[in-house]
């Protein structure tokens, strides 16, 4: 909480994913908060705002390659077992579908060894399961790329 203790949130209004609980129980709890502040059929909120970044690979909030759309279907929070580089773990994120029902995306990415991943993610192919960040495609709401000098430096 110390990171929002400076902003007028109530505390009844931050809902953290605990990480002290395993993977799938943590999903799985998480689940029912976002249900509960579900809109209409939607069983999870539609956000504001989203931040996201994305890795060297394409990964965007723990979506690694190999990523199927199908993994995804009626589900608000799911576990996730990660092998990026050297550093496997066990991670809990939200799934496209939420993310994707935001009203704005922010993706703030940094760095030259982003940049031809930048490319391909937004101007190639669709290709979701090779650049999971294009799993993050809004159904009704807008994507903005914040991204630094080296990070954009192969879009044209």
């Amino acid at each position: 909480m110390l990171l929002l203790d400076h902003l007028p949130i109530v505390p009844e209004n931050v809902h953290r994913m605990k990480g002290e609980l395993s993977p799938e129980e943590a999903a799985s709890e998480y689940a029912v908060k976002l249900a509960a502040l579900g809109e209409g059929a939607r069983k999870w909120p539609r956000f504001d705002v989203v931040l996201l970044g994305m890795g060297e690979d394409g990964h965007t909030a723990s979506l690694f390659p190999g990523s199927r759309s199908d993994d995804f279907i009626n589900r608000s929070a799911m576990a996730v077992t990660a092998h990026y580089g050297d550093r496997p773990s066990n991670r809990v994120t939200l799934t496209p579908q939420v993310f994707n029902s935001a009203r704005t995306i922010l993706f703030l990415v940094a760095g030259e060894g982003k940049a031809e991943v930048v490319k391909a993610v937004i101007k190639g192919p669709n290709a979701p399961r090779k650049w999971p960040a294009q799993h993050i495609r809004p159904e009704d709401g807008l994507v903005y790329w914040l991204l630094d000098e080296g990070a954009a430096s192969q879009i044209a």
